[in-house]
């Protein structure tokens, strides 16, 4: 994973720690990460990338998946992960 991330992972528990759950410190968690880490499809670092995106999703949501205030987080979540991936597009176009 990327210091950055570990970083903020770190930052968010303590956050998480000291405070009851938060729906914005977390949304603002998983802002930071997809902004530190964007996607960039047809690259050989997307697959990277998307795995710390997953992992920051999964790390917050362990703490607050279950609250029903969760769910524009697990939307984005579904979102990202239902999201078409360009590269895989572009090879199907090309073996064909």
């Amino acid at each position: 994973m990327a210091p950055l991330a570990e970083s903020a992972m770190s930052q968010y528990g303590v956050c998480h720690l000291s405070t009851p759950w938060n729906q914005l410190i977390v949304e603002q968690y998983l802002q930071y990460i997809r902004r530190q880490n964007p996607v960039v499809e047809g690259t050989t670092l997307s697959d990277p990338v998307r795995a710390v995106i997953i992992q920051a999703y999964d790390f917050a949501l362990n703490d607050c998946g279950t609250d029903r205030a969760s769910g524009e987080i697990w939307q984005d979540y579904l979102q990202f992960l239902s999201a078409p991936r360009v590269s895989l597009v572009l090879c199907f176009l090309k073996a064909s």
